[in-house]
This record gives C-alpha cells, sequence and structure tokens, in this order.
C-alpha cells in the first residue's frame, strides 16, 4: 500500500487561534492559528509511520510569515509585535513520525511560474499515494491546481485522494471560538464522474463511471445497489467488447442495468448522479427481451462508439444467426443433434458468402451449396436473402481486413468505419423485421418468452452449453434466491413464497414465462406447486457429476451440464 502524503498550500495571513470542529461536531481540534494542524490532528497523523509525508508548500512570503521557526514574534496588521510561533516549529513540537518538510514555490504570478508551482508539488508524489489535501490558503487558482495535479497524478502514479478538506474561519462561531472543518470529497467524486461520464460518452464504457457511484453510497442498501450497477456495467462492457453474441442477444446485462438505474433513480440523488443515470439509461433502451432487437443495439452501440472490429463480427454472426432461426424448419443437418447448429451456421455463410456471378451457374457451387443443391435454390431465391446478400458482402470482406490488420490491399480506418455503418443498417433492416412478432403480438400465444432465473448460479456463470440450451425459453432475466433461514417461522415463510410468487406473475402478464429455480428445497418445492398451479412451467438444470482426484486424498466434484428438465405436475 502507497505512501499517506499529507498537501497544504501556507498563507501569509496572520491567524488567529481558534478549534477546527467537523459538521456532526465529533471532532474538536485543539486551539491553533493553523488550518494544518487542525486538520492532520483530524486525520490522526500522529499514527502514521516514517514512510508518510506531510508537505507543506510556502512561497517566500509565507515562508517568512508563517513557516520559518526562527522568527517567534509577528507585527498584526502594522501594530507592535507580539509573540507568534510560526507552523514549522508548531509541527515540530507533535514529534510526528512522518516527514515534515516546507516546500519553496513561487508566486505564480505568470504561466511559467504556475507550471513551475506544478512541477514541484508533482515532484513529491510517489507511485501509489495515498493523498490528503488542504485547500484553504495560497493563491485562489492553487487549491484547484492542486485538484488538477491530484487527477494528473492519479493516472500516472496511480495516486488516490483520500480526503479533501477546507477550514471555513469566515464561518466562525465567536463565542464559542469554532470554526467548521468542512469536507469536501463531493468534489473529488464530482470530478470522477466528469471523467467517467465523459469516458461513457465518448467510448461506451460504464464500467468507470460505475466505478465513481460507489464513493457516494451512504448505506447499506444504496452500497448493494451500486455494487450491483458496477457488476452489471462491467458484464455489458465485456460482452461488447469480446462480442459475447449470446450474451448480447439474451439482453440480461442490459435488462438488468436498466433495473437497477430504475431502482437508483427512485432514491432520488442529487441533480448531477441523477442526470448520469437518466443518461445511461437512456443509451440502454434499444435492449429489451427481443434477441433481434438486442443483437442490433450491440451492433449499433458498436458503431456509436468507434468498435468497429466488434461492429463487425458481431454483425455479420448475428446475420448468420438470425437466417438461420428463421430458416431452422429447413435445417437439413437436424438429424445430427452433435452438429445441427454448427453445419447450419457454415451452410448459411456459405449462402450468404456466394458471389453474384456464381448464383447464376451452379456448376460453381460447392460443399454443402451443392449438396443440397434444391434447398440451396430456395434460399438464394427467398426475398430476406436477396435483401441482406448485397450488403453482407462487404461486411465480410471488410472484417477480413481488420482481421488481417490491413497488409492485404489495405482500406483506410474511415471507409471501413462508414462501409459498417451504412452495410450493417441495410442487412439489419432486411432481417431483424422477422422477428417483429417477439414483441408487438399481442395474442397470448405469441406472447415473448421469458426465462427467469431463479437460483443461486446467475447466466453469466453458466456454461456455453447451457446456454444454448436455454435459448429456447427466451431472454434469461436473473432472479436473487432467497436466504432461507432455519428459524424462518412459518408466517415468515409463508410470505417469501407470496412475494416472490407475485413478481414472478407480474412477469407472466406480459412474457410466456418459464422459471429456471435450483434452491433450498422446501422453499422451491412449495413455490413450484403454486407456479404450476398457475400454468406456469418450472425447470432444473442436469448434469453429469465427474469426480476429479487432486491428491492428498483430496476430490472435487465437476458438474457438466446435459439438459433442463421440466419438474412433474
Amino acid at each position: 500500500m502507497g505512501r499517506r502524503v499529507f498537501l497544504s498550500v501556507l498563507g501569509t495571513g496572520f491567524y488567529n487561534k481558534c478549534s477546527y470542529v467537523d459538521a456532526q461536531k465529533q471532532f474538536k481540534s485543539v486551539p491553533t492559528r493553523f488550518i494544518q494542524e487542525a486538520t492532520m490532528e483530524a486525520l490522526g497523523v500522529e499514527k502514521w509511520s516514517e514512510r508518510d509525508a506531510v508537505y507543506i508548500f510556502t512561497t517566500e512570503k509565507a515562508r517568512q510569515e508563517n513557516w520559518d521557526k526562527t522568527s517567534q514574534v509577528r507585527s498584526r496588521y502594522g501594530a507592535g509585535e507580539e509573540p507568534y510561533i510560526r507552523l514549522e516549529q508548531v509541527l515540530e513540537e507533535k514529534h510526528y513520525a512522518a516527514k515534515i518538510e516546507g516546500v519553496d514555490i513561487p508566486d505564480g504570478l505568470n504561466t511559467e511560474e504556475m507550471w513551475k508551482v506544478f512541477e514541484a508539488m508533482y515532484n513529491k508524489l510517489e507511485d501509489g499515494d495515498r493523498l490528503y489535501i488542504e485547500l484553504t490558503h495560497g493563491f485562489r487558482y492553487l487549491p484547484m491546481m492542486i485538484l488538477v495535479l491530484c487527477q494528473y497524478a492519479s493516472f500516472m502514479k496511480k495516486a488516490s485522494i483520500c480526503s479533501l478538506t477546507y477550514g471555513n474561519f469566515e464561518a466562525i462561531d465567536r463565542q464559542a471560538n469554532e470554526a467548521p472543518l468542512m469536507d469536501l470529497s463531493a468534489l473529488t467524486m464530482l470530478q470522477g464522474l466528469t471523467m467517467g461520464a465523459a469516458e461513457f460518452e465518448k467510448f461506451g464504457k460504464m464500467g468507470s463511471i460505475s466505478d465513481m457511484f460507489m464513493q457516494s453510497a451512504s448505506n447499506k442498501a444504496e452500497r448493494k445497489l451500486f455494487q450491483s450497477l458496477r457488476s452489471e456495467a462491467t458484464a455489458m462492457d465485456e460482452s461488447l467488447a469480446t462480442c459475447r453474441g449470446l450474451e448480447l442477444q439474451n439482453g440480461s446485462h442490459a435488462v438488468d442495468l436498466q433495473k437497477t438505474l430504475q431502482q437508483l433513480q427512485a432514491l432520488g440523488f442529487s441533480a448531477p448522479m441523477g442526470s448520469l443515470f437518466s443518461k445511461m439509461q437512456s443509451q440502454l433502451n434499444g435492449f429489451g427481451i427481443n434477441g433481434a432487437q438486442n443483437l442490433r443495439a450491440a451492433i449499433e452501440w458498436c458503431i456509436q462508439y468507434g468498435m468497429t472490429q466488434q461492429g463487425y463480427t458481431l454483425c455479420q454472426e448475428s446475420i448468420i444467426t438470425l437466417l438461420c432461426e428463421h430458416f431452422k424448419d429447413l435445417n437439413p443437418f437436424a438429424d445430427k443433434e452433435d452438429k445441427k447448429i454448427s453445419n447450419f451456421r457454415d451452410y448459411m455463410s456459405s449462402i450468404m458468402a456466394i458471389s453474384r456471378k456464381d448464383v447464376e451457374d451452379e456448376s460453381k457451387w460447392k460443399g454443402y451449396l451443392k449438396q443440397y443443391v434444391d434447398l440451396t435454390r430456395q434460399l438464394l431465391n427467398s426475398d430476406v436473402i436477396k435483401k441482406a446478400r448485397g450488403s453482407y458482402a462487404p461486411l465480410s470482406a471488410n472484417r477480413n481486413q481488420i482481421n488481417h490488420a490491413g497488409f492485404i490491399k489495405p482500406k483506410s480506418s474511415k471507409e471501413l468505419c462508414n462501409n459498417l455503418n451504412a452495410n450493417a443498417k441495410n442487412c439489419l433492416d432486411a432481417v431483424c423485421p422477422l422477428f417483429a412478432t417477439e414483441i408487438t403480438n399481442d395474442s397470448d400465444n405469441e406472447k415473448p418468452k421469458l426465462l427467469l432465473n431463479l437460483s443461486n448460479h446467475p447466466y453469466s456463470v453458466w456454461e456455453e452449453k447451457q446456454r444454448e440450451a436455454a435459448i429456447i425459453y427466451g431472454p434469461c432475466v436473473d432472479m436473487d434466491f432467497p436466504k432461507v433461514r432455519p428459524e424462518m417461522s412459518n408466517e415468515e415463510f409463508d410470505k417469501l413464497i407470496a412475494d416472490y410468487e407475485q413478481i414472478i406473475l407480474k412477469y407472466a402478464a406480459d412474457y410466456i414465462v418459464t422459471v429456471h429455480i435450483m434452491g433450498e428445497m422446501t422453499f422451491c418445492f412449495r413455490l413450484i406447486s403454486r407456479l404450476q398451479a398457475k400454468g406456469i412451467q418450472c425447470i432444473a438444470s442436469c448434469a453429469e457429476r465427474n469426480v476429479v482426484e487432486q491428491g492428498n486424498e483430496r476430490i472435487k466434484s465437476v458438474y457438466n451440464f446435459t439438459r433442463f428438465r421440466e419438474y412433474g405436475a
């Protein structure tokens, strides 16, 4: 862990003694002329070690008037001299273990001197320092410079701001001779949020801004929501960055993010944070429970935020996925359980990739195209494939350009970005409307499907095989499995089950719900019975248990997902 470092600029004024108190009046300093002494007392610098440091920055005049211990008197505004112990001696008499140093800085009266001030401060910092900043005195630009300096140091030296304070002597209680010691940590949080918001606005990254939100949590409930937000935002960022098509098609990360943001907005945070919540949520509006629309929203996200390589990969693979879904009843590999998906994808890719001149010349058809010649003709003559093929070919060529780093027949980055925008739109316009019934049909038989995962294993940690098997149940939304305490009364247990039943029934009003439920057995049995009575399907994961010996008579159980099985009615 890095050093603890106290930073403060010393002023030139003739300071009167007073005590400084925090907002809750839980701390009261010794009477002192110097806010630095009071703040260091509040921070517990007496417990710091010899590896920690205190840097007091002084101009020539500040050193003479308020630092140099060789002088013991001072004139008060032209009056006679009186005893006046300078800060250097005050701190020396504390016998702190931490190193204390007065650091000379110029007055900063021009740009050149301001840079010298910045350099003098920055050069005192080391990698990983934890900064405790006091902002009361010095020229008015200096507190701003220190804030900018610390933000710069957080990038260059991985420093962190642990405390930011201001001694408000102007608000002194004359009768008690007490002045407020103000905590300005909210400024650092706002500065961090501003940078996180800029990163989100420019690059579409939500993880950084979510990290900054954690600092504003004032209770356990808020902290839990912010932890959820950070986890969901990071998962969303990673899904986009690594082109996790199934996760993006499922939409669970985006849906969970929207739900958490709604809960946070309902708590009534300050305007800056509330506006950021709203901004994040508006950017997620394209995602929902429609798998095709989720893929489209993910591709549009990549285009908007300059994730060109991910955009090409997601667009090309999404088009193939959606076409396979649309034509699944024509799948010639349906009897090959282990390869029916991969083989059909390869076949559909060949359909989309065949050149225009070869479409009419069947002698050029090879592989699956020739093996299933009648189906090939049927697919090539379908309206949707005709509409999509023209824009799909450039997607494929440009994706290869990127994957081969532009060493073969290179194109400019601008051309690649522009082509993605145009061709992706054309392909998605052709294919996505085929799946509009997922969200537009009102009849009970055509409601969209939704899988509720009520277990201790969130969808994000499911193995690929389990996710593929879950597609038939629709997008997946995680539900927290409750803690069923052994000492829970029957009344409490009944209420818990009823609460979960109501949550699930709300989903069932709009979706064809399947509940994946696994956990504490009495809870599962009671809830499953009630849900099945309402016509809601409940399923469990079936897995093979393999025992792996790890030596020293230890064994490890490895579970490999096999299938989903419905609970018996």
